[in-house]
């Protein structure tokens, strides 16, 4: 097959980080400068788009790819440009390839820039060449756009040189597996394909948040004698705070949690940090990303950057489906009737003290199927616990599952607990406060968790546990679950292993010193990749395998230990489980609307009744994972919500 590199630059009164490619690409301001364009190891070209000659000649044969870097950009312009303005034809989906997901695949970092670097290729991007392309893409600050010819000529040669260090990058890469090349296409489709959102009822609660935020900044202003206008001011109001003795140097949940059980704070800087908590909530802004993001037609697209953890996950971005908020415990479709029925003031009536709470639970009720359908909600239960104890060759453990997938025994979470409290008596019917606590042990204590992490753990779920007791669990867990404990110590000694001995297969860990890359095969057979390790000491003060990866935008070397490891290689067989069901409930007529974490979501509808097909379609086990008990519950809803 030929390969054609492209890349788009790119114009529009549009900013791209806050709507996304499809809306940016889909905006009548938005406008192709010039094309980057290299055949295979051939000259790169810059054209114009009405040059066509060229760039027709690849579209048209069948047997020439186009490869670019997050190709998601370059099919939106195609699509809504390329094709809708210029009359080019369709680029089929499977003539795709993207140079991000390869490199993400191979724990590189996403940007094309510090993959390059990371790469340590002879190609590198245009330093200078970007500052004028950030100058030309957007309206200037007079207005019109940036048209001195100087610039375009550098703006060409960047352009130029993207496509040769994406072609380098490319070519310094291995491809993707079959087998993963398809779940890219899935993840490209899924991208595409969007799912529906109540614009209507995001517009009406932006409303309502507007109000609230002017009541409760009126109210804050109010209490601190117009030292604080804002719940944003965060210096103002520890300023505030500080001067009534509160000796605070920090908002944040652990200070704020220590001042509170000293005692520091009055009955009025309690209620300012309240009117804080409420003005603060994050989630609220997804609303605000919402009518940036979501199209003309209702439908929120480009949601999910494929490889985006290390583990192969998918990661986030725009709204961040992934990180959608746990919310209240409350009806959250009955709340939303509420909202459009009732409007403000009155709906703060129906939830006194509660509303910016309500309003926060709420986002995951904005997103709705098609007209005619409803959405088929899918989690898989408990995977990640499942497939450690699956991996470690944990018989009790598995056994114990199976138990409770039968109904034969308590469920694994009461057994845990009946450990616990020493009381074998305990049920899930009568015990669901010790239950949730045999809950957290079980799914938190897989990956060498200690016992401080073990108790902030469980105060998330508002469960108190003493030092002593967290203790106690942690050692009682790797005492009933040893093989999972063995598993983390031979998983830290086979890589440890593998890096002393090149080239020689250690349990399924290769050290390839060519490439400076430890290597991990999975049961899927797909590959983990840990670049430029290295043996040295890290923070426990032991010697110890570290390895660069990217974290939160930086390129940083990690610690690595025996419960690091096997959580990686947990997360990753789930997320191969579920992501190896998506081509097979798309075939059989379910398509994927969002997924979050170990969720998927899809339509089908009213009526049908195929919610149990698709959950048996996702509890498939392949043959790689004979054993693994696999079981998922789901739930029909005409407005998406956690189960």
């Amino acid at each position: 097959m030929k390969k054609v590199h492209i890349d788009f630059e790119t114009r529009s009164e549009v900013d791209i980080w806050e709507s996304g490619a499809w809306i940016y690409s889909a905006h009548h301001s938005t406008e192709v400068q010039c094309i980057g364009l290299a055949l295979d190891d051939k000259e790169v070209h810059c054209i114009l788009p009405t040059e066509i000659d060229f760039i027709m000649s690849c579209v048209l044969d069948p047997e020439c790819l186009f490869v670019a870097h997050n190709a998601f950009f370059e099919r939106c312009i195609w699509k809504n440009i390329m094709e809708k303005k210029y009359g080019f034809p369709p680029i089929p989906l499977h003539r795709w390839r993207c140079t991000q997901a390869k490199a993400c695949a191979y724990g590189l970092p996403k940007g094309l820039e510090k993959a390059a670097d990371a790469m340590g290729l002879p190609q590198r991007k245009d330093k200078v060449g970007r500052q004028i392309m950030l100058r030309m893409c957007k309206p200037l600050s007079k207005g019109g756009y940036d048209e001195d010819p100087e610039h375009y000529k550098t703006l060409f040669e960047y352009c130029r040189q993207d496509v040769r260090v994406e072609r380098d990058l490319d070519n310094a890469l291995p491809d993707l597996s079959d087998r993963e090349q398809e779940i890219w296409f899935y993840d490209q489709l899924i991208n595409s394909r969007g799912v529906k959102v109540d614009m209507p009822t995001v517009k009406n609660i932006i409303g309502i948040l507007e109000q609230k935020t002017d009541s409760l900044n009126r109210e804050l202003v109010t209490l601190t004698g117009g030292k604080v206008t804002k719940g944003t001011q965060v210096q103002s109001m520890l300023a505030f705070l500080n001067e009534g003795g509160a000796n605070m140097t920090s908002l944040d949940k652990k200070s704020v949690t220590q001042a509170i059980k000293e005692n520091r704070l009055t009955p009025t800087q309690l209620q300012v940090l309240r009117l804080r908590q409420q003005l603060g909530k994050s989630s609220l802004a997804k609303y605000a990303k919402l009518m940036a993001s979501v199209d003309s037609e209702g439908i929120l697209r480009d949601s999910y950057v494929y490889h985006g953890a290390s583990t192969g996950r998918w990661g986030g971005k725009g709204v961040q489906l992934q990180n959608l908020p746990k919310g209240m415990e409350i009806d959250t479709t009955k709340a939303i009737e509420d909202i459009i029925a009732f409007g403000y003031p009155a709906v703060e009536l129906m939830y006194p003290g509660k509303l910016m709470d309500v309003l926060s639970s709420c986002i995951r009720g904005v997103f709705v199927p098609s007209v005619g359908k409803e959405m088929y909600v899918v989690d898989y239960g408990a995977i990640e616990a499942r497939v450690v104890m699956w991996l470690a060759g944990e018989e009790r453990g598995l056994e114990e599952f199976k138990a409770t997938d039968s109904g034969t025994d308590e469920d694994i979470y009461v057994k845990m607990a009946q450990r616990i409290y020493e009381d074998s008596s305990l049920t899930k019917k009568d015990n669901p406060g010790e239950r949730q606590l045999g809950k957290q042990a079980i799914l938190g204590c897989g990956f060498g968790m200690g016992a401080n992490k073990f108790r902030v753990t469980c105060a998330g779920y508002g469960i108190e546990v003493s030092e002593d007791t967290a203790s106690r669990i942690i050692e009682l867990y790797r005492t009933t679950y040893y093989n999972v404990k063995n598993f983390w110590f031979s998983t830290e000694r086979d890589m440890r292993e593998a890096y002393d001995k090149p080239g020689t297969i250690v349990n399924n860990w290769i050290y390839r010193k060519e490439r400076d890359a430890i290597f991990y095969r999975l049961p899927s057979g797909r590959i983990l990749t840990y670049l430029e390790p290295r043996l040295e000491e890290n923070k426990f003060g032991n010697m110890g395998m570290t390895f660069m990866t990217e974290v939160t935008g930086q390129w940083v070397r990690r610690d690595t230990y025996g419960g690091l490891l096997v959580e990686n290689i947990v997360q990753a067989t789930a997320r191969d489980i579920m992501a190896y069901s998506i081509p097979r409930l798309e075939r059989a007529g379910f398509p994927i609307l969002l997924h979050v974490h170990d969720e998927l979501v899809s339509e089908r509808p009213i009526g049908e009744n195929k919610l149990q097909e698709m959950i048996d379609i996702m509890c498939k086990v392949p043959d790689w994972a004979t054993g693994c008990p696999i079981v998922a519950e789901g739930f029909t809803t005409q407005r998406y919500k956690k189960g």
